[in-house]
C-alpha cells in the first residue's frame, strides 16, 4: 500500500506539473477539486456510498479535510510553478 501511495502522489505530481505549462496553479486546484468532488458526490447521491457520521467526532474531520488540501496540493501546484518564473 505504501508503493501504491508513493506512486499516486507521483503520478499526480507529474500531472500537475504538466497543467501548470497550461493553467495557473489556482485554476488547476480548481478543476482538481471539482474533478474530485463530481467523482465522489455522484456515488453518494446514487445511494452506492453511505455517509455514518452520528456520533463521531466532526472537528478532527474538519482540521483534516481543510489541512490537507491547503498543504499538500498548494505546495504540489505553487512549488512547480513558482521554480519555473525565475
Amino acid at each position: 500500500m505504501a508503493v501504491i501511495n508513493a506512486v499516486v502522489i507521483e503520478i499526480s505530481f507529474l500531472f500537475v506539473k504538466m497543467t501548470l505549462d497550461y493553467a495557473s496553479p489556482f485554476d488547476t486546484m480548481t478543476y482538481r477539486f471539482a474533478a474530485a468532488f463530481a467523482i465522489l458526490f455522484i456515488p453518494i447521491m446514487l445511494g452506492l456510498v453511505k455517509l455514518k457520521y452520528r456520533g463521531k467526532p466532526l472537528y478532527k474531520l474538519l482540521l483534516l479535510s481543510t489541512m490537507y488540501p491547503l498543504g499538500f496540493f498548494a505546495l504540489q501546484a505553487f512549488g512547480p510553478w513558482s521554480s519555473e518564473k525565475k
